[in-house]
């Protein structure tokens, strides 16, 4: 199952992995749609695993940085792993993370690496771990 959101695409791999490929910024009406989806997703599987593509990605708009600082959306992951990000794009999900972080009072296993086989491998070791591990 694949949905398109703009320039970025999400597609739900069995049973547990959303992947999320972004290209360019990600603008309010993309955030929206892939919240949307995603939380759709969860309410179907459950707790998921997000494997993130940001070779392409560029960054969020000024609306969806300010639409997600007004308002923090819930994270049905257990893990997320981003691969191929670039140094701007990793502060940005850092901050993104920490502040969500600070006020949702939860955490999620988060990682950078640099290839899509690291990230995968990755999400591999996390299965084996008990679940607050």
């Amino acid at each position: 199952m694949e949905r398109q959101f703009g320039q970025h695409t999400i597609a739900f791999e069995a049973p547990d992995i959303v992947r999320f490929v972004f290209r360019g910024d990600i603008e309010p009406t993309d955030q929206q749609g892939m919240h949307d989806f995603v939380e759709e997703l969860h309410a179907r599987h459950g707790l998921l695993y997000l494997l993130g593509d940001l070779r392409l990605g560029t960054g969020l708009s000024q609306e969806t940085r300010k639409r997600l600082g007004q308002a923090p959306s819930h994270v049905p992951y257990k893990a997320m792993v981003f691969f191929g990000a670039s140094f701007s794009m990793r502060t940005l999900f850092n901050m993104l993370n920490r502040a969500y972080v600070l006020m949702s009072r939860t955490t999620v296993s988060t990682v950078f690496v640099e290839t899509e086989q690291e990230a995968r491998d990755w999400l591999a070791q996390q299965r084996t771990l008990p679940p607050n591990g």
